[in-house]
């Protein structure tokens, strides 16, 4: 009897993963390609452009500037005739990579490179963060190397670099998580301390959408943790995870409150206060853009930026492009490169077919399906119930900024799977097998074929032009070279053709390239702030020469005419009417009225420029009021409608008579016949303060031509005085008869009683730390 054959035996991945053994080296990997990434704008041969130049940049200079003189930013005089500065969250004054932004002024100028690196020196802390998150969900350090790339050169951390709050809030994100991991694993409670300090940072980097995400993400992570703890009936950990949320949102709240409690009196005093839910779902992404998880740029991008070629943002729901306009590309592109995408459905699969595993992949998976629906916001209905239902979700509009979650959990998920790859090889003929390699090809096949086709043209009804079509076929052509250049390499690994450290290199390259391509240079600009905002120089000059003798403020723009840019006057120091800003005071400017060529809103606004109908030079004005006049008749009137219609009308003298919401209770006004005497003198004033003289023969009303923000005080003859809202928006104080001095300043309670319970919130952390290290290091000793 012939002896059986043997089975044929298979082969099997032995050889270990050491390249990518060493922390330094995987470091240093991430380090080399950050500095490849952004050689040009480190260097300043590339400019970021979008809202860098201005918006951040100018209100960084005017932060920067401020803090370098002793002068603390509350007040920005410089735009809307003033606004809240430090009450704006954007700017992030109290953000540390702001704050020190103050040592690098020089003669009261601030280098736009400067301001840029701060930025850029984000992206290799983020990788740096991400690497560490990778390790604490118990990866190795390969697969914690490709989540640190996936994450901090994501769609969303790339398109929104001109952006800088977005970026510097998402950054810490993952470092966040790491601390929270840890005390979930242990217990050791200074991590949850640390976790919330560092929450503090991502408030105080000035973007309120994503920390609160991000508190949403952590409070349901916790309740994940409760549930499995009570459904394998082990109680006694449940408190700890509910002094650890407590303690979390506690610390972060309270170091943040000199930040938060501000900016709750300026959000309330906003134009967010009418804000209805066609402005909540603005920036909601259409399940159209899906396809930008495998083709980032298929609908062009938007961009202002003269140095690249990529098509203009068309999109797909309308002749014209997106139904809200291209800067929809900054809100609905999903991309995290094509590698995650392969492996999310093989980690699915294998975390269902496994029982002892520590990543909860299944929750990381509804929790990322429910992101996505979502950021569909008004195209889908869980947002609208997230409107109506759930507190705070109403405040903030782009529902698509919730994609950064997204991104962080696919990237977790799936580089889950790859270390699971080199960990356990039974998972490559399990899971990981030829059919489903060749399923992938297909799908990418089969797409670039009704690409190549045409037949998906019938998805887009602007993709009717030659140009249009040939973008959306290079992109197709770019998603199926990087798909089958990953199809083929992870094939040629499951044959065993290729070995574990060639596989890991070959993936690393591939994944850097397909980085690369999609986003080198997509934020590189040409435009230098620098030459930006000494246009018109001589004219700048000018106009800050003359207000040394006097306040008053220019109108430099007229329909799409503009002499300066838009927040010209944080970096020339000139008051303009004009400004740019994503939270605006409702009531910022006084009524003019409706006769044809009135001025009556210049004079109100103390307007001594305004442009000319050239658009190229300046008008000046013989007839514009002061900052500061005393006024002898007034017309009370409690409601908003009845002051518009009473400002717009023509029995209003805007020179004789102040219109207020109330009168003082002790008035005494001098008869309409009374000849009366006054003069106004400025003594002093600076960004938060204004010190006047004034005198005047008769009780009456001293009238400024500023903003009226409820966070000023006044104080005559140094004693406090109640500031009046007068002509809908500006301010008046109530004075009798002699000689005053009248000081106006900024005094906001919110960021006194911030500074107390921040204060508190610092040396409570501190204390917890040390106790808490210190019960650690005694029960250590024990054992």
């Amino acid at each position: 009897m012939p002896a059986a054959k043997p089975k044929k035996t298979e082969k099997v991945i032995t050889d270990k993963l050491t390249y990518f053994s060493n922390d330094l080296i995987n470091i240093g990997i991430l380090f080399i390609f950050w500095l490849l990434f952004f050689r040009e704008l480190f260097t300043g041969s590339a400019w970021l452009w979008d809202d860098f130049p201005y918006v951040y940049y100018p209100g960084k200079v005017l932060a920067a500037v401020s803090l370098s003189n002793g002068i603390f930013p509350f007040w920005d005089p410089y735009q809307f005739g003033g606004m809240p500065f430090f009450a704006d969250p954007q700017i992030a004054v109290l953000y540390p990579f702001n704050y020190i932004l103050k040592y690098f002024v020089s003669a009261d100028t601030l280098s736009p490179l400067v301001v840029q690196n701060s930025l850029l020196i984000h992206y290799f802390i983020c990788s740096i963060f991400t690497y560490l998150l990778g390790k604490q969900l118990g990866f190795n350090k390969f697969a914690s190397l490709l989540l640190a790339m996936i994450y901090a050169y994501s769609s969303f951390m790339i398109i929104h670099m001109v952006h800088f709050n977005i970026v510097e809030t998402a950054v810490w994100l993952p470092i966040i998580f790491y601390f929270i991991i840890k005390f979930i694993n242990t217990f050791r409670y200074y991590d949850i301390i640390i976790a919330g300090i560092l929450a503090s940072l991502s408030i105080f980097a000035g973007y309120p959408q994503v920390y609160f995400y991000n508190y949403v993400f952590f409070s349901l992570f916790f309740a994940y943790n409760i549930y499995i703890a009570v459904r394998e009936k082990n109680y006694t950990i449940i408190k700890h995870y509910i002094a650890g949320i407590i303690i979390f949102a506690g610390i972060s709240a309270a170091i943040s409150s000199v930040q938060i409690l501000p900016t709750n009196v300026f959000s309330d005093n906003s134009e967010r206060t009418d804000a209805t839910y066609e402005f909540a779902k603005q920036g909601s992404v259409n399940p159209l853009d899906l396809f930008t998880l495998i083709t980032p740029k298929i609908y062009g991008i938007y961009t202002w930026n003269q140095k690249l070629s990529d098509l203009k943002y068309w999109s797909v729901f309308s002749a014209g492009g997106h139904q809200e306009g291209p800067w929809m590309f900054t809100v609905s592109t999903i991309y995290i490169t094509l590698l995650p995408l392969f492996f999310i459905f093989p980690a699915i699969k294998y975390s269902l077919l496994v029982k002892n595993k520590k990543l909860p992949v299944i929750y990381f998976s509804l929790f990322s399906l429910i992101i996505l629906l979502f950021s569909f916001g008004g195209n889908f209905f869980l947002h609208k119930l997230f409107y109506d239902y759930v507190p705070l979700f109403g405040r903030f509009r782009n529902a698509g900024h919730s994609i950064y979650l997204l991104e962080m959990l696919l990237g977790i998920i799936s580089c889950y799977f790859i270390y699971k790859i080199f960990e356990d090889d039974s998972i490559i003929k399990k899971i990981l097998t030829q059919k489903y390699i060749f399923i992938c090809a297909g799908f990418v096949i089969l797409l670039f074929i009704l690409s190549s086709s045409g037949t998906l043209n019938s998805f887009w009804k602007a993709a009717n032009t030659p140009q249009i079509t040939s973008w959306i076929q290079s992109q197709f052509n770019m998603f199926a070279l990087f798909a089958i250049a990953y199809l083929v390499l992870i094939f040629l690994y499951l044959k065993s053709i290729i070995k574990k450290n060639n596989f890991a290199i070959m993936m690393l390259v591939l994944l850097a390239a397909d980085i690369y391509s999609f986003g080198y240079g997509i934020n590189n600009g040409s435009v230098n702030p620098n030459e930006l905002y000494s246009q018109n120089s001589a004219m700048i000059n000018k106009i800050k020469d003359e207000s040394k003798a006097e306040a008053f403020r220019t109108q430099m723009r007229n329909g799409p005419n503009m002499l300066f840019q838009r927040y010209q006057g944080a970096v020339s120091g000139i008051e303009l009417l004009e400004g740019i800003n994503v939270l605006i005071l409702k009531k910022k400017f006084p009524f003019n009225k409706i006769e044809e060529n009135s001025t009556q809103f210049n004079d109100l606004m103390n307007i001594k420029y305004s442009i000319a109908k050239d658009g190229k030079s300046l008008n000046k004005s013989d007839i514009y009021l002061p900052r500061g006049k005393m006024f002898y008749s007034i017309n009370v009137l409690a409601s908003d409608d009845d002051i518009k219609n009473y400002m717009q009308s023509k029995e209003y003298d805007y020179r004789k008579t102040l219109v207020l919401e109330k009168s003082p209770a002790n008035m005494n006004l001098p008869k309409n016949d009374t000849a009366v005497n006054s003069s106004v003198k400025i003594t002093e004033r600076n960004i938060n303060m204004t010190k006047y003289e004034v005198e005047t023969s008769e009780n009456g009303f001293f009238w400024m031509s500023e903003v009226y923000y409820p966070d000023f005080t006044a104080t005559v003859d140094g004693n406090a005085v109640e500031i009046f809202r007068a002509n809908y928006s500006q301010r008046a104080v109530y004075l009798e008869k002699g000689k005053h001095e009248v000081i106006v300043r900024y005094n906001s309670k919110e960021f006194n009683n911030g500074v107390k319970i921040s204060s508190a919130g610092i040396i409570l952390a501190l204390a917890g730390i040390g106790f808490s290290f210190y019960r650690h290091k005694k029960s250590i000793n024990n054992v």
